[in-house]
């Protein structure tokens, strides 16, 4: 079973880029820009 990888940053951009070479290594990409919002994602 794949699980998707959350990344949790505040610098949208750089969270954007990692992000994008996650999912061009065929990845599944959630992002939040902090703490609580990802806590709501699990």
């Amino acid at each position: 079973m794949e699980y998707p990888i959350l990344i949790i940053d505040d610098e949208v951009k750089l969270r954007s880029l990692l992000a994008r070479i996650l999912e061009r290594e065929g990845y599944e990409v959630k992002q939040a820009g902090d703490f609580k919002t990802a806590l709501k994602m699990l």
